[in-house]
């Protein structure tokens, strides 16, 4: 972390603020360090800390208002429980069938989330296909077509 923030740093001449984010599905059990420290003869020469976000640690139902498509494709990875993963599936795509992120960025992000979230048991695939999820009304251009 503390060199790509040198590198960064470096190349771009700009303030940068480090976060690291985690995406995996463990449950931390112990606390993970949030800094990078460079001792040299007992001397601390470099003390850097960064942000640590941990997406298993966030809940998913925070994020639902959120404008940045970003926050919804990171929801799939929050935390949610086995009951919930049906919800979270058409959450996730009611929100990206609202935005205005355009079809084909649309369709990498249903992708995504049917990658990640998609139900595993029959009943699961059930209460989803009987979840309605409101398509918004929207003109399609000319261009459309292409998809």
């Amino acid at each position: 972390m503390y060199q790509y923030h040198c590198q960064l740093f470096l190349r771009h001449d700009l303030d940068i603020i480090p976060i690291a984010v985690f995406s995996d599905d463990a449950r931390w059990r112990e606390p993970v360090p949030d800094h990078f420290e460079m001792t040299v003869a007992g001397e601390t020469i470099i003390r850097f800390h960064y942000r640590l976000i941990k997406l298993k640690h966030l809940d998913y139902r925070e994020f639902l208002g959120s404008p940045n498509p970003l926050a919804y494709a990171l929801m799939a990875k929050m935390d949610y429980t086995r009951r919930e993963r049906v919800r979270l599936k058409v959450d996730f795509l009611r929100l990206i069938l609202a935005s205005d992120v355009d079809p084909a960025r649309k369709s990498l992000l249903i992708d995504f989330c049917g990658d990640l979230c998609l139900p595993r048991s029959a009943r699961e695939k059930s209460n989803l296909s009987r979840s309605s999820i409101p398509i918004p009304n929207t003109k399609r251009s000319e261009n459309d077509h292409r998809l």
